[in-house]
């Protein structure tokens, strides 16, 4: 994403195509498994000024509203489930609580996963497709952190106790990236190993690991900059500005 539009470049940051235009807000772009569409979530400029998921073709066109969200509240952080028939989702609801919610690809059939808690966030499926991670930011179970569920809601454990944000499992699913104050960590898919792998002051936040788990980017919100780095922090390069970066 960069300022309102999506885009996508080469993992190397050459070869930036714009995908987006125009006066709406483009963001949280996440690829479907076969590569072949993006979702994302867009604000428009008439009417609520909430936003809504859509989905693209991988070159732009194509563009169709997905969400049946039909009041004044909206639907963000689109995540794909492994096998592209369904795509989890943050909903804030009637009460104005964020809950996670999934639907098939074409939008049909939206359930709520969670129903307790105020801020239920940023759902990310696993990679064989059995576990939602998750965020809590306010009263939920054990307080807030990072939370994983089976995705039919039920399941829940805790893996996190403080307030963390942006979960991405590794592609071989032993891994969970995310951000925490500013700085990327990382720890074991069952709450072992924290490691903490950026260490400033500039907001890192959005990690997001390379299919072969070789590399992790992340957006760098001070600068509005994204980068890409080895998951042992090492060899930290910019790639281009921009936000919110989906392999």
């Amino acid at each position: 994403t960069n300022y309102g539009d999506i885009y996508a470049m080469n993992s190397d940051g050459s070869g930036v195509t714009q995908l987006t235009s125009g006066t709406e807000n483009d963001i949280q772009p996440a690829w479907s498994p076969d590569r072949t569409k993006i979702a994302f979530s867009r604000r428009v400029t008439t009417g609520p000024a909430v936003y809504e998921i859509y989905i693209m073709n991988a070159d732009g066109t194509g563009i169709a509203k997905i969400s049946n969200t039909t009041n004044t509240f909206g639907d963000s952080e689109p995540s794909w489930s492994p096998d592209g028939t369904r795509i989890a989702f943050t909903r804030n609801d009637s009460s104005h609580n964020d809950h996670i919610y999934v639907m098939n690809a074409d939008g049909s059939g939206a359930i709520a996963l969670t129903t307790t808690g105020e801020g239920n966030q940023a759902p990310a499926w696993s990679p064989d497709g059995t576990k939602i991670a998750f965020i809590n930011n306010d009263k939920y179970a054990g307080g807030p952190g990072i939370y994983l569920m089976n995705t039919d809601g039920s399941g829940m454990t805790q893996r996190t106790t403080t307030y963390d944000y942006h979960p991405s499992w590794s592609p071989d699913g032993t891994k969970i990236a995310f951000a925490r104050e500013g700085n990327i960590y990382v720890i074991n898919a069952d709450g072992s190993g924290q490691n903490q792998l950026t260490t400033t002051s500039l907001q890192d936040a959005y990690p997001v690991w390379s299919p072969d788990g070789g590399k992790i980017v992340f957006s760098r919100y001070s600068e509005g900059n994204i980068y890409s780095m080895n998951p042992d922090s090492s060899a930290i390069t910019l790639l281009t500005s921009g936000y919110d970066p989906a392999w």
